[in-house]
C-alpha cells in the first residue's frame, strides 16, 4: 500500500473552520494508451490519513496496474464550514517519501504556491464584495466597530470624536487608520435647493471656467457638493476656495482638488474639505476654478438676494486654475444662486469599516499572501521610541499636482542609529498613471550598501490620497551610525510628504518621465529636498483578530457566491460575425466559452439572434446552426446575444453582430487571396472549397489563391489552390527565418527581413488595391515540447512576442501594395478531446489577443475573420471507431476515439470554408 501523509499547513492556521479536500490527478499509461483518473480525498484529523470512500487512500491501488508517465497533479479544494467550496487551485508537485511508500504532502505544500494559481485570486473579490454586502447591515456593522474597539483599546478615545484628533500624531490615529476606516454620517448644514435644476452655461460656446457666488452665514461645514457639465473637454481639476462675505473677502479655505467630469454630462462632484470652514456667523462665498469651461446647475435667483447685502453671482474665463478676475453677473441674473449642498461629517463609533490597508501591512509582517488574510486579522506596528523625525509638521505633500511625472526620489536622511520602525507618506497626484507598486530601500550613502529592500504591492489607489507606508525591520539598522539614504521608486506618478526649497542642493533626487520601480532616482534636485520620516523602535505589533459573528457573516456572504465563481467562464465571442445566403452559419458554445473544465454540461448556453424567427434555426446543448435564405440574407446584419446560465442564474453575457450578405451580392471584379499560415492551410481544403463556392453561377465573386505552395490533400473534384502555408511553422519563422519564402538580406539582426514587395517579385507575382493578405497563424507558436506545464504568464509572453512580429508584417505588407486588405483569421482550437487542457486554454488566449489588438481597425485596412467558432470540436477532426474498453467481449458499443486533434477531418475544413467564405463575400461585398 501506498499512502499519503500531512495536511497543508493552510487549513491548519487558519482562525475559520477552513477544511480540505485533496483532488489526486495522475496520468497513466498502457502500452500506447494514455488517460487520466481523479480521486477526491479528505483528510481525517483525528486518524491523520486521506480518506476516499471510507477508507485510507491507497495510492497504488488508484493505479489500476498501469504505470505513471509523469508526477501526479494535486488539486486542493479549501472549504468553509461543511460542503462550500471558496477556493481552490491546481499545481504541480513530487510529494517527498518519507519512508517507502509513504508520500509527505506536508512540506512541498505551502501558502505561497498555493495562492500562484490564477483562481484563487478571485477570493479577495469576494471578499471585498463580502465585506460591502455585510456593511449595509446595521447590526453587523456595530458587531464590527466594536471587536475592533475590543482588541484595540487606544481606539476607544478616538472614536469618540475623531474630528478631534485627526491632527494628532499619537499611536491612537495610526492604530485607527490601519485598522479602520471611519466612514462618515452626514449632518446637512444647507442645500440650495431639494434638485440641481437648470445647468446654467453649460452649452457649446460657452467659455466660463471660473464662478463665485454666496453660500450665506453657515454652521462649520467640511463637504461642499455641486453640479457640473463640462463644455468642451473632460473636467479633471477644480480648485476651490471659501472665503469671506465677498469674492475679495479674506480666504478661509483653499483647496485643489482632482475630479472626473465627462464633457456634456451632468456629474455632482462632492468635495471634502481638509478642515471645517465657518461658525455660523460669518457671510461665506465659494469660488470655483476649472481647467476648462464648465456649465453649474442653477438653483433660484432670489435666495440671496442683493437687497440683503449679499455679493453678486460672478465668473470668469480663466482654465488655469489662478486666480483670475471674477465679473460680476447683470441684469436678471445678478442674483443667480447654484445649487449646492454644505454638510458635515460626523464620527460615530459605529461607522468603522475594516480598512483595506490592511492586507499591505500584514502580507509584509506575516509572509502569507494577501488575499487570505481577511480570514486571520490584521498587524500594525507601532512606534515606541522616535531616534529621528525629519520634520516637525508633516502636513506638507511636494509634486501630488495633476500636471506632475515623478516616479522616484532619493533622499539622505542624516546618521540615524538602531532604528526598526520606518514611516513615510507619498500621494499620487497625476491619475494619468496611478502606481500599484512601491519599491524603496535605506541604502549606506557614497557605497550605496543596502540595509533594508521592501517592495508593496498597492491596492485602491486614488489622486490625492496619500499611501502611508508603517515598515518594522526584523531587526535594528545602522548600529555604527553611517550616513544614510532612502530610495523610493514606483510604477506610476507620485509626490511625496516633505517639503522642496531653492538654492543649494541637499543630494536628494528625482525621476521622470516613464516609470520603473526598479530604477531609482538619478537627476539631482534644483534646490534642497526633505522627506518626512520617522525613524524609531517599534514597541511591538498588535494583532487584530476578527469578530466571531463579523466572520460568521462573512463566510455566509462569500458561500453565496463561491459556487458560482468556480464555475465561471470567459467568453471569447467575437464582437462581429458573417453569415452569407445558403450557407451554413455555425457557433459551437466550447469554442467559444473558457471554463474551468472541457466539460460544458453544469451550463445552459443560449445564443439567440433579434429578429430571426424561431422555426428558421436550430440550437442544442452544443451549439447554434442556421441556413440563412435569401430574405434573411437581404439584412444587413442582426443582433445576436450569447447567455451563459447556470442553475437558473446567469454567469456572463456578451453580444455580436452577424453581417449579412447574399450570394448575387458583390461585384464581377476579380480577387486574389494570399495565405500566410501553417499545415492547416498547406493541406488545401479549406481552400479549395472556399474557391468553388465563389466559382458557382450566380456568384459574381472570382477569386484567384496565390502562393508558391500547392494544396496537399484537397479532394477530388475540388479546384488546385496555392498558399503560404508550411507545415509546423510559426509567425516568426515567417517573419524573420531565412528558410521562408518572404526573408531577404535586409538590416534586421538575424540578417533577413521580411518583404511582400520582393516575394511577389521573385515568384512572378502580383497583388493590387482590394486583394487580401491573410494570416491564421499560432497553432504552432503557442504549441511547447512542455505543454503539460505551460503556464499562462508564459503563454501571454509568447504571445505578445507573436504581436511584435505580426505588427511588423502587416505595416509591411501594406506599404508594399497600397490599399491590401489584411486578415488576421482566428485559429481553431485543438478537439474538446484533447487531455491537455492548457493547449486549449492558451489558444482562447490568442482569440481574445487577436480581438482587443486588431478588432476595429476596418478603417485602417485590417479585419479579423472569425473562424474558430465555426469547426465542431467533437466531430469536425479525424476520429475512428473502437471500442469501449479493449477487455471487450464484443458487446460492448464502439465510440469515436480522435485520432489526430490539432488538424480537421473533410468536414471540418469545409466548416472552415463557410466561415471564410461568408466573410470574403462581405469584405469584397463592393
Amino acid at each position: 500500500m501506498t499512502r499519503l501523509v500531512g495536511i497543508p499547513d493552510v487549513a491548519a492556521a487558519s482562525s475559520l473552520p477552513l477544511s480540505a479536500t485533496l483532488i489526486w490527478t495522475h496520468e497513466y499509461r498502457r502500452g500506447d494508451r494514455l488517460g487520466m483518473g481523479s480521486v477526491p480525498l479528505t483528510y481525517d484529523r483525528d486518524a491523520g490519513k486521506w480518506m476516499h470512500n471510507g477508507a485510507e487512500f491507497d495510492l497504488l491501488a488508484a493505479r489500476f496496474g498501469m504505470s505513471d508517465p509523469a508526477p501526479p497533479n494535486i488539486r486542493i479544494l479549501f472549504t468553509l464550514g461543511s460542503g462550500s467550496t471558496v477556493q481552490g487551485t491546481s499545481l504541480t508537485l513530487t510529494p517527498i517519501e518519507n519512508a517507502a511508500g509513504v508520500l509527505d504532502l506536508t512540506k512541498p505544500l505551502n501558502v505561497a504556491s498555493w495562492v500562484t494559481g490564477t483562481a484563487y485570486q478571485s477570493l479577495l473579490t469576494q471578499q471585498q464584495t463580502a465585506i460591502a454586502n455585510l456593511n449595509a447591515f446595521s447590526v453587523q456593522g456595530q458587531a464590527v466597530a466594536q471587536s475592533l474597539a475590543d482588541v484595540t483599546g487606544e481606539l476607544d478615545g478616538v472614536l469618540a470624536d475623531v474630528s478631534a484628533v485627526l491632527g494628532v500624531a499619537a499611536p491612537a490615529v495610526q492604530i485607527a487608520q490601519a485598522v479602520g476606516v471611519r466612514v462618515p454620517l452626514l449632518e446637512n448644514v444647507f442645500a440650495s435647493a431639494v434638485s440641481e435644476g437648470v445647468m446654467l452655461y453649460g452649452t457649446m460656446g460657452s467659455t466660463f471656467a471660473d464662478y463665485g457666488f454666496p453660500i450665506g452665514p453657515r454652521a462649520a461645514l467640511d463637504r461642499l457638493s455641486i453640479t457640473v457639465q463640462p463644455v468642451t473637454a473632460p473636467l479633471t481639476s477644480l480648485r476651490l476656495q471659501i472665503v469671506e462675505a465677498t469674492k475679495a473677502g479674506a480666504v478661509l479655505h483653499n483647496q485643489t482638488f482632482a475630479v472626473n467630469a465627462p464633457v456634456g454630462v451632468p456629474t455632482r462632484l462632492t468635495l471634502d474639505t481638509s478642515a471645517l470652514v465657518g461658525d455660523g456667523t460669518k457671510k461665506l462665498y465659494a469660488i470655483l476654478r476649472g481647467n476648462t469651461p464648465f456649465g453649474i446647475a442653477f438653483a433660484t435667483n432670489t435666495l440671496f438676494t442683493t437687497a440683503g447685502g449679499y455679493p453678486a453671482f460672478a465668473y470668469g474665463y480663466n482654465t488655469d486654475l489662478a486666480d483670475a478676475t471674477l465679473n460680476d453677473a447683470a441684469g436678471g441674473q445678478i442674483n443667480y444662486t447654484p445649487w449646492f449642498q454644505a454638510s458635515k461629517r460626523n464620527y460615530p463609533a459605529g461607522t468603522v469599516t475594516p480598512a483595506s490597508a490592511w492586507t499591505d501591512i500584514t502580507n509584509t509582517l506575516l509572509s502569507g499572501p494577501r488575499e487570505l488574510l481577511p480570514l486571520v486579522g490584521e498587524v500594525q506596528p507601532t512606534l515606541g521610541t522616535l531616534v529621528q523625525e525629519t520634520l516637525t509638521s508633516s502636513a506638507i505633500v511636494s509634486f501630488a499636482a495633476l500636471a506632475n511625472v515623478f516616479s522616484a526620489y532619493t533622499f539622505p536622511i542624516g546618521t540615524p542609529t538602531n532604528f526598526d520602525y520606518i514611516e513615510f507618506g507619498n500621494t499620487p497626484g497625476n491619475p494619468a498613471k496611478l502606481p500599484t507598486v512601491l519599491h524603496w530601500q535605506i541604502v549606506v550613502t557614497g557605497t550605496g550598501a543596502v540595509l533594508l529592500d521592501v517592495r508593496k504591492t498597492l491596492s485602491n489607489v486614488a489622486a490625492g490620497v496619500e499611501i502611508v507606508t508603517r515598515h518594522k525591520a526584523p531587526a535594528l539598522l545602522n548600529p555604527g551610525g553611517a550616513a544614510l539614504e532612502i530610495r523610493i521608486s514606483t510604477d506610476g506618478y507620485i509626490g511625496y510628504r516633505g517639503t522642496f526649497a531653492g538654492g543649494a542642493t541637499n543630494g536628494a533626487k528625482y525621476n521622470s518621465g516613464t516609470p520603473n520601480p526598479d530604477a531609482w532616482a538619478a537627476t539631482a534636485f534644483s534646490g534642497s529636498g526633505v522627506l518626512w520620516l520617522r525613524l524609531g523602535v517599534a514597541s511591538g505589533v498588535k494583532q487584530l483578530a476578527l469578530a466571531p459573528a463579523f466572520a460568521g457573516g462573512l463566510k455566509t456572504e462569500v458561500l453565496k457566491t463561491a459556487d458560482d465563481d468556480l464555475f465561471m467562464p470567459t467568453l471569447s465571442l467575437p464582437s462581429v460575425l458573417y453569415a452569407t445566403e445558403g450557407q451554413t452559419f455555425q457557433l459551437y458554445y466550447d469554442t467559444i466559452l473558457r471554463t474551468p473544465g472541457l466539460d460544458l454540461s453544469p451550463y445552459d448556453v443560449d445564443f439567440s439572434v433579434t429578429g430571426l424567427a424561431l422555426a428558421s434555426h436550430n440550437r442544442d446543448a452544443r451549439h447554434f446552426w442556421w441556413t440563412p435564405t435569401g430574405a434573411e440574407a437581404a439584412t444587413a446584419s442582426y443582433a445576436a446575444t450569447l447567455r451563459v446560465h447556470r442553475k437558473g442564474k446567469l454567469l456572463a453575457s456578451a453580444t455580436t453582430t452577424i453581417r449579412m450578405t447574399t450570394t448575387a451580392g458583390g461585384v464581377g471584379t476579380a480577387r486574389k487571396l494570399l495565405a500566410l499560415s501553417d499545415s492547416i492551410t498547406n493541406r488545401g481544403v479549406w481552400l479549395s472549397e472556399m474557391v468553388r463556392l465563389s466559382e458557382r453561377p450566380a456568384d459574381p465573386l472570382t477569386l484567384t489563391s496565390i502562393g508558391t505552395r500547392a494544396g496537399t490533400q484537397v479532394p477530388v473534384g475540388l479546384p488546385a489552390v496555392m498558399s503560404e502555408g508550411w507545415e509546423g511553422k510559426t509567425i516568426t519563422f515567417h517573419y524573420r527565418d531565412a528558410a521562408s519564402n518572404f526573408t531577404f538580406n535586409g538590416a534586421d539582426p538575424t540578417g533577413t527581413a521580411f518583404s511582400l514587395s520582393q516575394y511577389l517579385t521573385a515568384n512572378g507575382l502580383s497583388m493590387a488595391s482590394g486583394d487580401a493578405f491573410e494570416v491564421m497563424l499560432g497553432t504552432n507558436d503557442l504549441t511547447t515540447s512542455d505543454v503539460y506545464h505551460t503556464t499562462e504568464a508564459a503563454a501571454l509572453a509568447t504571445i505578445a512576442g507573436m504581436v511584435s512580429d505580426l505588427n511588423a508584417i502587416i505595416a509591411n505588407v501594406q506599404a508594399a501594395v497600397p490599399g491590401i486588405r489584411v486578415v488576421i483569421a482566428t485559429n481553431i482550437p485543438p478537439a474538446r478531446v484533447d487531455f491537455i487542457h492548457m493547449r486549449r486554454w492558451i489558444r482562447y488566449l490568442w482569440a481574445e489577443r487577436i480581438f482587443s489588438t486588431y478588432g476595429g481597425r476596418e478603417s485602417e485596412g485590417i479585419y479579423v475573420c472569425p473562424v474558430a467558432q465555426a469547426v465542431d470540436p467533437d466531430y469536425g477532426f479525424p476520429f475512428e471507431l473502437r471500442a469501449a474498453n479493449t477487455r471487450t467481449d464484443g458487446t460492448l458499443p464502439t465510440l469515436p476515439y480522435i485520432t489526430d486533434y490539432l488538424h480537421p477531418n473533410v468536414p471540418g475544413y469545409y466548416q472552415m470554408a463557410d466561415a471564410h467564405y461568408a466573410f470574403y463575400k462581405w469584405l469584397w461585398r463592393v
